[in-house]
């Protein structure tokens, strides 16, 4: 069922500091959010206020201080804040993808390699008609054989978007997937983005600065100060 809880997030805390508790700072401060499946998620906020911290959590790339992260995988639950560095790596490739800011992309590899290339580092069965139908939805038919460095940005962040969700995975996590592009292409990506939580029911958390872009999105969660102070849904 689409409204099924992905990802639950219980009494979330992140603490950074020297370990005398002379210049502790909390960047998250008991945050409890749940997120559902096939929803276009944004998360807002000024600068610092941990919204990229809070992302960098649930996708189990930080750990957190208190709390726990706990994902419904369809074969249970799995609190990812139980696991060692190496059951955490297993768990991201099998379950999380990640877009960022700047686009990661393999500088060697074509972009379908790029595209390919994470089903071929956790040893999974590619989907070629899959991965095929992604890279014509996202118009890089006659990119297949480009190297990253032949693409325009717009082109290099459809690439991550691809090689994001061509191993099906639970949760798709943006971290200003649109920070370095213009906003032609900036909309482009928004678009995309919610194509993949409509067609393919893909979950999307997107933490962005543009209030614009963000109401695009099916809900919005604003973070101040490590808190959250609004959460609030979009009816379109």
């Amino acid at each position: 069922m689409d409204n099924m809880d992905i990802v639950e997030l219980r009494g979330i805390s992140k603490e950074y500091g020297n370990g005398t508790g002379d210049t502790v700072v909390k960047a998250l401060d008991s945050v409890s959010l749940n997120i559902k499946k096939a929803a276009f998620n944004a998360v807002t906020g000024t600068s610092g206020s941990g919204k990229s911290t809070l992302l960098h959590i649930i996708g189990g790339l930080d750990a957190a201080t208190s709390g726990s992260v706990v994902y419904n995988t369809g074969d249970g639950n799995i609190d990812i804040t139980g696991l060692g560095e190496d059951g955490l790596a297993e768990f991201r490739q099998r379950n999380v993808g990640f877009v960022f800011q700047s686009f990661n992309l393999i500088p060697m590899l074509t972009v379908y390699e790029n595209i390919i290339f994470p089903v071929q580092l956790s040893n999974g069965v590619i989907d070629f008609q899959y991965v095929d139908e992604i890279i014509n939805r996202l118009a890089l038919d006659d990119k297949r054989n480009s190297y990253p460095n032949k693409l325009s940005g717009g082109q290099q962040q459809r690439v991550a978007i691809a090689r994001a969700v061509v191993s099906k995975p639970i949760l798709l996590l943006a971290d200003e997937p649109t920070g370095n592009l213009d906003k032609n292409n900036s909309w482009q990506v928004v678009d995309l983005l919610r194509m993949a939580t409509k067609e393919y029911k893909q979950t999307v958390v997107m933490v962005t600065h543009d209030d614009g872009i963000a109401g695009q999105c099916d809900r919005v969660i604003h973070i101040e100060d490590g808190r959250i102070v609004e959460d609030v849904a979009n009816v379109f």
